[in-house]
């Protein structure tokens, strides 16, 4: 999505067949983010948008390459951060600005972390870290969720120039690169089957730069195939239409949760990618169909409207407006593109070709700009700047040995605290009441967004679905007690929530549970229990 200027601006030419794929690309998002059930596989648009951006920032290294003879990384890194950070730095004030009369406070707690990341572009791991999977974006949403594809790209941006300039230069040029690209492609690929990293979840895959590089790297691999002659760039260009429907039909027929995706489907989707991107750029009959006036200029503000969409769908739904699904899809769209046509005119457009703001003094204002955001974000935070610093107390606490030598004052009892959301954020203000009280004294245990003590069954949804738990929240029984056998603890907290309140069964044909029912209350016991079930000098006393 980060390349969505006119490439005009390249040494490429213009093609407007690319601009008018950008369009279709981000219809696929909106359609998705508006929760149409049809469009499950609609989050591809963002994979075919990777490979975009890694076919045209190798085609740009080459010829600038062959030109010059280098490829220069000030220049390119400088290109980047004008197109890229004006704008996105303008969403994230604004949202963080207009948070308190629209975002609920349970939402607001992590903003100013997110926004944090977001401007730094590590919001992907930041997501990665909390367990935060993807299709929680319908029940648990930030509005700035979707940051973490920019996030991708500008890491990407940082490093595949010194890595193209060193294989062009020392590597014996395009032959060189090639085996580069290769070679990173099967690490990505072969990244995705670690045993480690597969077990963590979808949500790891999905978010994690390594796994989803190959897409990019497959876009380079196109863009050095078609460039070398040969007529490579006719025979895959043939293919193009044929490749566009079949990227249209796993819109409608492949759903984010898809096990087939992360064993290979988005490497097998990058190459469809990859072909229709080469076709829409060159004369044919794909590139006259995307070549339509509308489409060229969604197109060409496609970047600013990623950026601004997700806030605008999240203040736009159906209770505050009262409009049904199609109606409030117009309106989110329409303001939207009105949005980010005026951001391209105002704001993107006029950064990018210099105008006042010279290198240094565009580093300058750059910088003031973040920190400004940054400090309003904390500044407007729900989580106080006290409860932050009981945080950062609870982690120096347990970096300086404070548990042990408290410990060796006497009889404390020590606390473990296990469960989701709920408990990550209540560990803080226990480590203060310890220290002010010496009665108790906290020491980590086993939290994670998103998971609550079930670890099988079906939950049912806000959309009336049935969905199994997520992939990290499996098997908590040996990973509660081998955190309770590391930190030696006398007690154990477990905190239910959310995830428990909803409908449950153990299995598809089994009896449904609700809130309230024994049968539930029994369940939630008896999933406790399990928990402990090896520590015996435990006693399960729950309320």
């Amino acid at each position: 999505m980060a390349d969505s200027t006119s490439t005009a601006s390249s040494n490429l030419g213009y093609r407007p067949g690319l601009d008018g794929l950008r369009a279709i690309c981000l219809l696929g998002v909106f359609l998705f983010h508006s929760g149409f059930s049809w469009m499950s596989g609609g989050f591809l648009g963002v994979s075919t948008f990777f490979t975009l951006s890694g076919f045209l920032l190798t085609a740009q290294a080459l010829v600038e390459f062959e030109r010059t003879g280098t490829v220069s990384l000030a220049r390119f890194w400088q290109r980047r951060m004008r197109r890229l950070a004006p704008a996105a730095i303008v969403t994230v004030a604004a949202v963080v600005f207009s948070a308190p009369w629209w975002l609920p406070a349970s939402q607001r707690e992590r903003l100013a972390g997110d926004a944090i990341a977001a401007l730094l572009y590590l919001v992907n791991w930041r997501f990665v870290e909390a367990g935060y999977a993807y299709e929680l974006i319908f029940t648990d949403p930030s509005p700035l969720q979707h940051f973490w594809s920019l996030a991708i790209e500008a890491q990407f941006y940082l490093l595949y120039p010194l890595v193209a300039g060193v294989a062009l230069r020392r590597l014996g040029g395009r032959r060189g690169l090639a085996a580069v690209l290769v070679a990173l492609v099967l690490l990505s690929v072969g990244v995705a089957f670690l045993p480690g990293i597969a077990n963590q979840g979808r949500f790891r895959l999905y978010y994690g730069s390594d796994t989803r590089a190959v897409e990019i790297l497959l876009g380079g691999l196109f863009a050095l195939a078609v460039s070398g002659g040969r007529g490579w760039a006719r025979r895959i260009a043939f293919l193009g239409l044929p490749a566009f429907l079949l990227s249209m039909a796993s819109w409608v027929f492949v759903g984010i949760d898809a096990p087939i995706l992360y064993r290979g489907g988005l490497v097998g989707y990058a190459l469809l990618s990859g072909v229709v991107v080469v076709a829409a750029g060159r004369p044919g009959r794909l590139a006259t169909l995307l070549s339509p006036g509308p489409l060229r200029w969604v197109g060409r503000i496609s970047y600013g409207a990623y950026l601004v969409h997700w806030p605008i769908f999240l203040v736009l739904d159906e209770a505050n407006t009262g409009l049904g699904p199609v109606p409030l899809f117009v309106a989110r769209v329409g303001l939207t593109l009105a949005l980010a046509d005026l951001s391209w005119r105002w704001v993107e457009e006029p950064i990018r070709r210099g105008g006042s703001l010279a290198p240094p003094r565009f580093a300058q204002a750059l910088g003031f700009a973040m920190i400004a955001v940054v400090v309003m974000a904390l500044v407007t935070s729900p989580i106080g700047p006290g409860l932050r610093w009981n945080l950062l107390r609870a982690r120096w606490a347990e970096w300086t040995g404070f548990e042990t030598e408290a410990r060796a004052g006497g009889k404390i009892p020590i606390w473990n605290v296990f469960g989701d959301s709920s408990a990550l954020t209540l560990l803080p203000g226990l480590v203060a009441v310890s220290e002010t009280t010496g009665k108790m004294l906290p020491r980590g245990g086993r939290a994670l967004m998103g998971c609550g003590l079930f670890d099988r069954g079906e939950y049912r949804n806000h959309f009336g679905e049935w969905k199994k738990p997520l992939g990290q929240c499996m098997d908590p029984a040996k990973q509660w007690r081998r955190v309770a056998s590391e930190r030696d603890a006398d007690l154990a907290l477990v905190l239910t929530g959310a995830w428990e309140a909803r409908d449950w069964r153990l299995s598809p044909e089994g009896e449904v549970v609700h809130l309230g029912d024994p049968e539930l209350d029994t369940l939630l016991r008896g999933q406790i229990a399990l928990r402990h079930r090896r520590s015996p000098r435990w006693r399960l006393e729950a309320s």
